[in-house]
């Protein structure tokens, strides 16, 4: 493929990827609203979580741009690139666009979401029987703490604290007494987010994928080393899966069971945790110098976890 033919494609690329955004932010700017309105305020996501979007776009735009070269070697293992990073850069797209455009207007007895795509949706806050307080809730880019509002059992919608309006929103709902800290149960399990177990499955369906058509359709034109990656690749998002849907921590009372990666289980008392340290985003729990658990903030039931820690006054987990 000539070089006059990969800029023409790159530059049609780019037009697509990066005018939406362009668009968006000259509407956002064009009907930007103040942060305080006449009876409320206005909260809107913030620029840190803009440019994060950006960088998404961005890098998946490069690899997509990369993948348009290796067309001349083999048309295969290019399509399958650009098809997987494309979904990615049209990800960052929505994303970007999203996070320009979203607004949730804040009044004394309401408050309205305004979200790219969808109607706007207006909430009552007597509707609001409870709003869960998380000091450490795990995201895409680093832990943040969280407001989760529920009516009843039902959860309506959740807020981080990178969104502009955060603890004026807190406030807002402590002084109608809805804030609670976190709820103190004696039998719950701790296993792996739903969300993470997703994307591991899909990781794992996509590369094995890949593999079954390089062997049927490339396995002679597309180097062994390639293949080799892509399994390797394969095999370790499988493993990874088998990890993630076996593992489990059990609190049962004043006993907590731990089940690993292979399928084996361990009880302990919750008395012989000696030590607790806290690094980055997981826990590890000690008995004695004997390490037991290694365990995500971002796992399922990881807030029942805390408080029940705290109430043993084991550890203190930072915010």
């Amino acid at each position: 493929m000539e070089w006059k033919i990969r800029i023409l494609i790159w530059c049609v690329m780019g037009l697509v990827t990066f005018l939406p955004i362009l668009i968006a932010m000259k509407y956002n700017r064009k009907h930007q609203e103040r942060n305080w309105c006449e009876d409320g305020y206005v909260m809107r996501q913030s620029k840190g979580v803009f440019v994060i979007c950006i960088f998404i776009t961005a890098g998946h735009f490069l690899f997509v741009a990369i993948s348009v070269i290796l067309l001349d070697e083999s048309i295969m293992a290019a399509l399958i690139c650009m098809l997987f990073f494309s979904i990615g850069m049209i990800v960052g797209i929505f994303l970007s666009i999203y996070t320009l455009l979203w607004r949730c207007i804040v009044n004394a007895d309401t408050m309205t979401f305004n979200c790219p795509l969808l109607p706007a949706k207006e909430i009552k806050i007597y509707e609001i029987t409870s709003v869960e307080y998380i000091e450490n809730r795990l995201t895409g880019y680093g832990e943040k703490k969280a407001l989760v509002a529920y009516c009843n059992k039902k959860k309506m919608f959740e807020i981080f604290d990178d969104v502009i309006g955060f603890q004026s929103l807190y406030y807002h709902f402590y002084q109608r007494g809805k804030i609670v800290r976190g709820e103190l149960k004696e039998e719950f399990s701790v296993k792996t987010n739903k969300e993470d177990i997703f994307r591991t499955l899909f990781a794992l369906v996509f590369f094995g994928g890949i593999v079954i058509g390089v062997l049927i359709f490339e396995k002679e034109s597309l180097s062994s080393v390639y293949i080799i990656a892509i399994m390797c690749m394969a095999l370790f998002f499988l493993f990874d899966l088998i990890y993630k849907l076996l593992w489990k921590v059990t609190i049962n009372f004043d006993t907590i069971q731990i089940r690993d990666s292979f399928g084996k289980s361990e009880t302990y008392s919750i008395q012989d945790i000696t030590k607790f340290q806290e690094k980055g985003s997981y826990i590890f729990l000690y008995t004695g110098t004997i390490q037991i658990a290694k365990i995500s903030k971002n796992s399922e039931n990881f807030q029942l976890l805390q408080e029940r820690l705290r109430y043993e006054g084991i550890c203190k987990i930072n915010g």
